[in-house]
């Protein structure tokens, strides 16, 4: 029977602990772990900052570049009103002199509209019957083609402003009138790219060479399949690479970390380890984690035994209000009290703290899970023994023996 209860005990044990594990995965949000905020759904509490306040102000501060829209010397237009006739007394003001001018300039974009610029490139035949074509300028191979500015504003759309080739061609369509396919785009994204080949190295080596630098991944759809964003990054540098894995395969393609000697910081990705000379954790996990501590459940134990009290969240506990301390009449002595001498006597009324709090657990229903010990004989001598009480969390009290066993059982009483 006893081992029947103790496999029970312990089957319920893990069971618990299960059922706390599976409760903190629900609970997890974006604040709490590194689940993207899109994941939170429409219930999502209103975001909180872990920012301390400060005494700045907000807005601008002091010393900070501004863009406020200011005047020109020479503008492109200047257009002059001339007033007709005087509101005073109608008379024309085509001689009267002119007292003073206001300026009031107007930024504007100017018509756009694709300028077109043709290129003959000529054939000459000469006396010895060989005809020779003019070189032709670099960029054009084609009969049409779109020119670099043009490229570069598809390019900065997709790649800077990460809008959709469907979005990027709508947007060069109506604002600049360049009607551009899908499939030009994605090829002017190609020579783009192949043409940062050389940028690309030189901001591998600078970051490769720098003391510190930060390394982090994470998931993106390519073409409907799952693949990695690698990145590598310094205080005025970072390098992008996707790649279909997530561990030593796209670190190595990456080709920063195989070579990089500073301290690597990241979220403890256990491929970082492998490389780099030391190696620092990132604090925005950090704090994600201690978040997602203060949020579980104090039941769960945050990872505590069984035997330690459980750590509740004190930021969110609303202040109590000030009680206003009253003193209470001493009621004549009953029970055991009345057999203590005077001096010994505890003072009756409102019971301390720790004798209210074992006087809860001696009255719960389950007695198997509640263990009370106490010394007779400290009853007998006027002492204050010591009542361990058990129920799961190991609380331990001082119960004062008078105290707990002022009132005597019913059989006892006249």
């Amino acid at each position: 029977m006893e081992a029947a209860l103790a496999e029970r005990d312990a089957r319920v044990e893990v069971l618990a602990r299960r059922v706390a594990e599976l409760e903190a995965l629900l609970r997890k949000n974006s604040r709490t772990s590194s689940k993207p905020p899109s994941s939170d759904g429409p219930a999502k509490a209103p975001p909180r900052s872990r920012r301390e306040p400060s005494d700045r102000a907000p807005g601008k501060q002091p010393g900070e570049l501004g863009f406020t829209l200011r005047q020109v010397q020479r503008p492109d237009e200047v257009f002059t009103h001339r007033p007709g006739a005087c509101q005073g007394c109608g008379a024309s003001l085509r001689r009267a002199p002119v007292t003073s001018a206001e300026a009031r300039q107007v930024f504007d974009l100017p018509p756009v509209r694709l300028r077109v610029v043709e290129h003959r490139v000529q054939h000459r035949r000469c006396r010895c019957g060989a005809t020779t074509m003019a070189a032709v300028p670099a960029g054009v191979s084609a009969p049409t083609q779109y020119g670099p500015r043009v490229r570069a504003v598809g390019a900065y759309l997709v790649g800077y402003q990460h809008l959709p080739y469907e979005r990027a061609c709508e947007t060069l369509a109506d604002l600049l009138g360049v009607g551009m396919s899908v499939g030009t785009l994605t090829s002017v994204m190609t020579r783009t790219g192949d043409g940062l080949a050389p940028f690309l190295e030189s901001v591998r080596e600078q970051i490769a060479a720098a003391p510190v630098a930060h390394f982090d991944e994470t998931g993106l759809r390519v073409a409907g399949a799952g693949a990695w964003v690698h990145s590598a990054s310094t205080e005025s540098l970072s390098l992008f690479r996707v790649h279909i894995c997530r561990g030593h395969d796209a670190i190595a393609a990456a080709g920063v970390l195989p070579v990089f000697t500073g301290i690597a910081v990241h979220d403890g990705f256990t491929p970082y380890r492998r490389y780099g000379f030391a190696h620092a954790l990132c604090n925005a996990h950090h704090l994600r984690e201690l978040a997602a501590i203060l949020d579980m459940d104090p039941v769960a134990g945050l990872g505590r035994g069984h035997d330690q009290a459980p750590v509740r969240d004190q930021r969110h506990r609303p202040a109590r209000p000030q009680r206003r301390r009253r003193r209470h009449r001493r009621p004549p002595a009953r029970g055991l009290s009345a057999a203590l001498p005077a001096d010994r006597r505890r003072r009756q009324g409102r019971q301390p703290q720790p004798a209210r709090a074992a006087a809860r657990l001696e009255s719960s229903p389950s007695p198997a899970t509640n263990s009370a010990s106490f010394s007779k004989s400290a009853v007998r001598n006027g002492d204050r023994p010591a009542a361990t009480v058990t129920n799961g969390s190991s609380v331990t009290a001082s119960v004062h023996a008078a105290g707990r066993l002022a009132n005597p059982p019913a059989s006892s009483k006249k």
